[in-house]
């Protein structure tokens, strides 16, 4: 170890390496929670985003449910300052990714299906690791 690397007390992490535990524990709810949301929605009969331009929209709603839940817990104290930030800096991400699928749509639609499910996969998750921390 370097001689003048920050020491951290025993079981305090790196706010980097903080932020992708955290984003690897969302990450796996993601998966549970996405899989039984499609279930759910083919059961209620509910229409699912055909159209690239369906699923791009469908997608800049869920960043935006997922600011919205993510400030409401913030006040009720329900998160941490640090969770409401992570939420942010996932929603962001998400919108520039948004905004590269449509992009992409016009020239390579696969591509741009493709970052879309993985955008709305991640949102999911970060959306079922709030939902968790509802009181």
């Amino acid at each position: 170890m370097r001689e003048n690397a920050r020491q951290f007390p025993p079981g305090h992490m790196i706010p980097f390496q903080d932020f992708g535990h955290w984003l690897r524990r969302v990450f796996t709810a993601l998966v549970c929670v996405s899989g039984a949301a499609l279930i759910a929605c083919a059961q209620l009969g509910l229409p699912t985003p055909t159209t690239i331009n369906e699923k791009i929209a469908a997608a800049q709603g869920s960043v935006t449910q997922v600011r919205t839940t993510a400030a409401t817990l913030l006040r009720s104290n329900s998160i941490s300052v640090a969770d409401a930030e992570n939420a942010l800096k996932v929603t962001d991400a998400a919108s520039e990714g948004i905004q590269v699928a449509r992009t992409l749509s016009a020239q390579d639609p696969n591509a741009a299906q493709a970052r879309l499910t993985m955008i709305v996969t991640t949102l999911t998750a970060v959306q079922a690791y709030l939902a968790s921390k509802q009181k």
